[in-house]
């Protein structure tokens, strides 16, 4: 088996385990089938550095491997002094593997066509397919699927696919939405009719549409506020890249605008404006959390963290700390902090924390590099995107637990390798 054949079996895996992590609902503590599916994943990523090493070896990209490698260290240190180290052990080895999902994407998948290009798309139309699929049970107020092994959400007065939480359905729209805007940017050839460019990204175009409005009809405040504010960074780095005319970016967005407008028409409306009614109030019906609860929750783990601020109480015990510093009439029974970074901090302390910033700062450096490179190549152009869906789920992070889910986690990881799968690619500086 050649190295680009074994390539394509990790891709095919990748979007395999994507699928399926999807359409489990990303897959929670009471799947406990899921220890065998990682350790499988780990006989895969040790085969995969034998059978490339040599190959492997001057390329890896030390910038941001070195602060995952270490975010992943301190996640397995944490063991020694958790609560519950079953439960850290569990989680730990499930991170472990999800992160090779990084590596893999990063050197295992060639930069040349298709390689790369076709796990992208493919990420796109994962995107696509959980939102048809979300939509439809939407419109017809009725599962589309009865199977007995699959627990899938009943029909909601929102729109969450495959997921239970529709926030969590809207963080995966915010990271698709964004790629689909940076496949738009990159598709076409300089040698194309102008025509024929146009009609690639009016293709493109209704897709994110469709998955805009899944976003909208998500009812998920919190994936509104944070693809809102992913839109204005994405075009400081389209303007950056490209300094298109606005014309066409207007063109685009028209066509979304108004495939969305058209079915919001035909809906039922009274939900939506009944969210939007709830802004300035910050609740919405009484068993969902409020402000004020996660306000709660984040004293709690703050809590947790000065107690526990080097190690941590062990990644992945905070369901079993979290009723010693539950405060006020909070949940008793809560598995995350809602909020992603508070939820490192209290389970592997500062040090981990530390670790996790410092790959996001390097991933992010790695792509305005890729950025200021001044390429016109497929990736340069697509880059602006990528960036944009990291950047959302960050700040969506802010108020969730999006990467807390193995389906998230590795559409978030895919984008990661992407990014530093071009920038090694470049002469360092």
């Amino acid at each position: 088996m050649t190295r680009r054949q074994f390539s394509f079996l990790i891709l095919g895996g990748l979007l395999l385990a994507q699928g399926f992590t999807l359409f489990t609902r990303g897959g929670y503590y009471r799947l406990y089938w899921i220890p065998t599916s990682l350790l499988i994943g780990l006989l895969m990523a040790a085969c995969l550095l034998a059978w490339n090493h040599r190959w492997l070896r001057p390329r890896f990209n030390l910038k941001t491997d070195l602060p995952l490698i270490g975010f992943l260290g301190w996640a397995a240190l944490s063991l020694l002094t958790s609560v519950n180290r079953e439960e850290t052990l569990f989680e730990v080895i499930r991170l472990a593997t999800l992160a090779m999902v990084y590596f893999m994407v990063t050197y295992a998948l060639p930069e040349e066509e298709p390689g790369k290009k076709v796990l992208a798309f493919g990420l796109f139309g994962l995107g696509l397919a959980e939102t048809v699929y979300g939509l439809l049970v939407f419109i017809s107020e009725k599962p589309l699927l009865h199977l007995s092994w699959l627990e899938l959400p009943p029909p909601q007065t929102w729109v969450s696919g495959t997921f239970l939480n529709h926030n969590h359905f809207a963080g995966l729209m915010s990271m698709a939405i964004c790629l689909g805007f940076g496949l738009i940017t990159s598709v076409g050839r300089r040698d194309q009719a102008r025509s024929e460019q146009i009609a690639e990204r009016v293709v493109l175009a209704i897709p994110c549409a469709a998955m805009l409005l899944g976003l909208i009809l998500s009812l998920s405040r919190g994936g509104w506020a944070s693809f809102l504010l992913a839109i204005p960074f994405f075009l400081a780095l389209f303007w950056w890249n490209a300094h298109p005319l606005w014309s066409r970016v207007i063109a685009v967005a028209m066509v979304m605008v108004l495939v969305v407008l058209v079915f919001i028409l035909r809906v039922n409306r009274e939900p939506l404006l009944r969210r939007l009614a709830t802004l300035d109030t910050l609740y919405y019906q009484p068993e969902e959390m409020t402000i004020s609860d996660r306000l709660t929750l984040w004293k709690s783990s703050l809590a947790m963290l000065r107690d526990h601020p080097w190690s941590g109480t062990g990644w992945g015990t905070y369901r079993s700390v979290y009723p010693a510093y539950r405060l006020g009439n909070t949940y008793q029974g809560v598995d995350f902090a809602h909020n992603g970074y508070l939820q490192i901090a209290a389970g592997m302390g500062l040090p981990g924390l530390g670790f996790f910033l410092l790959f996001l700062v390097m991933l992010f450096w790695e792509g305005f590099r890729v950025i200021a490179s001044q390429g016109k190549d497929f990736w340069a152009l697509a880059m602006p995107g990528i960036l944009a869906g990291l950047f959302a789920i960050l700040v969506h992070e802010l108020v969730d637990f999006n990467l807390m889910l193995p389906s998230n986690l590795i559409f978030f990881f895919s984008l990661a390798g992407l990014v530093a799968g071009r920038a090694q690619e470049l002469p360092s500086r």
